[in-house]
């Protein structure tokens, strides 16, 4: 794969990271690890919500709630969480 316009402006030929992360998007020189961490970021964000909402219906179907019934809980906790 020959180097982007970019790359060659500046002079600086892209990484072997830029350049697999460039099969995806476009990823100038410089710029991969950046883009790296923010995958990784985005990777844990949804992780963390993926792991959370299950244990949190699993808690919820088992604590006894004053007066609300478990649909009630579960948009509460819903909210909650979003905040």
């Amino acid at each position: 794969m020959a180097p982007t316009k970019a790359s060659r402006r500046r002079g600086r030929p892209l990484s072997v990271l830029e350049r697999a992360l460039g099969l995806f998007t476009e990823v100038r020189a410089g710029e991969g690890g950046t883009s790296l961490c923010m995958l990784a970021g985005v990777f844990f964000v949804l992780a963390a919500y993926y792991f959370v909402k299950p244990a949190r219906d699993g808690l919820l179907a088992v604590s006894p709630a004053g007066g609300l019934s478990e649909t009630e809980l579960k948009a509460y906790s819903s909210l909650g969480q979003s905040l």
